[in-house]
């Protein structure tokens, strides 16, 4: 190699870890303010309940985790470029990529967080609409930005009644529950709609690695994930299935899951009341 072509390489690599440090430290800043934000609205209020003292100890804690993983990550790569330690090619680019998937995971974490301020201040209803056609449309908008899933989800409509439920909180749960099941199933994912006795039954299921009795219990909590390689090898947040379990809970919607077990892929099920039955498509299109 010529000192030019030197130099061109060293100039790439010291500013791909400059564009990383940068991005790196603006998150933990957006972090930061977040969690700051958090706080001062709990001060605010005159009762602190028990609930939103433990999710904001849960969330501190929680992440602590990526934030310190790219503090170090960054404090080695300073000491590299000052010649206090010596990387390998692989050894960089291993600690590169492990810097990016902490970076990915903290964003999302970030995102869910203010997601799940914002959902407290959302009307629970608003006017009646047919929640076939709202998701039908909102799929097709999904499969658009997400060309990978076309050809893994399957959806059967058998309802075509009404409901009032809030659209944004809506597809906040079932974008949370399509997103689980493509992440941890390489195959097909059915979602279902019909009705049953004046209830709408929603179900989402998915060929993929399951969950045992005791992941089942534990699954809708705070920042749960489970010890097992295959979700471990995942990035992810822990905040997907407790942010749907805790839209659920706002909407009166009842909301389980259900698995065979570890490799027997899981069932998310939901079910509300019905606003306005329609016996028939034809009817609505009348």
């Amino acid at each position: 190699l010529t000192k030019s072509e030197i130099s061109k390489i060293e100039f790439s690599v010291t500013h791909k870890y400059f564009v990383f440090y940068s991005e790196s430290l603006f998150l933990i800043f957006v972090l930061a303010i977040l969690l700051l934000y958090l706080f001062f609205i709990l001060i605010r209020e005159k009762k602190l309940s028990v609930a939103r003292e433990e999710f904001l100890a849960l969330a501190a804690h929680e992440l602590k985790q990526p934030v310190s993983s790219l503090r170090m990550l960054l404090q080695s790569l300073q000491k590299e470029q000052e010649g206090k330690l010596e990387f390998k090619k692989k050894q960089k680019e291993k600690l590169l990529n492990r810097g990016y998937l902490e970076t990915i995971t903290l964003s999302q974490q970030i995102e869910k967080l203010l997601i799940m301020q914002k959902i407290e201040s959302l009307p629970k209803r608003e006017s009646p609409y047919c929640f076939a056609e709202m998701l039908d449309a909102k799929i097709k908008t999904l499969l658009e930005s997400r060309k990978t899933l076309a050809s893994r989800l399957f959806v059967q409509i058998h309802s075509f009644s009404y409901t009032n439920i809030n659209r944004e909180m809506m597809w906040l749960i079932l974008t949370n529950l399509i997103d689980n099941a493509a992440k941890y199933s390489d195959g097909k994912i059915l979602l279902e709609l019909h009705e049953k006795d004046k209830h709408f039954i929603l179900t989402i299921k998915d060929e993929g690695i399951g969950m045992s009795k005791e992941e089942l219990a534990e699954a809708t909590k705070l920042f749960f994930r489970s010890k097992r390689h295959e979700v471990q090898n995942k990035v992810g947040t822990g905040l997907g299935l407790y942010l749907v379990s805790r839209i659920c809970h706002l909407l009166k919607i009842d909301f389980a899951l259900e698995s065979q077990g570890m490799d027997k892929g899981l069932t998310c099920i939901l079910s509300w009341n019905v606003y306005k039955k329609i016996h028939k498509r034809q009817s609505h299109e009348d």
